[in-house]
């Protein structure tokens, strides 16, 4: 599998092969889940609004 990286400006690829595929991917989801600010759910983490107190039914 090739992954391309567009990162400051820089476009670098890697070719990973066998766990590294599954490492990688591991790598990236908990990063986008946990560390990247989402704009559609206001500026935090996914884990951030899962986690956030949700107010009581009525």
């Amino acid at each position: 599998m090739i992954i391309i990286n567009y990162t400051t400006g820089a476009i670098r690829a890697h070719i990973y092969q066998g766990e590294e595929v599954q490492d990688a991917a591991t790598k990236w989801l908990w990063t986008y889940n946990n560390e990247r600010p989402n704009m559609a759910i206001g500026g935090l983490t996914p884990i951030q609004k899962l986690t956030m107190e949700k107010p009581m039914a009525a």
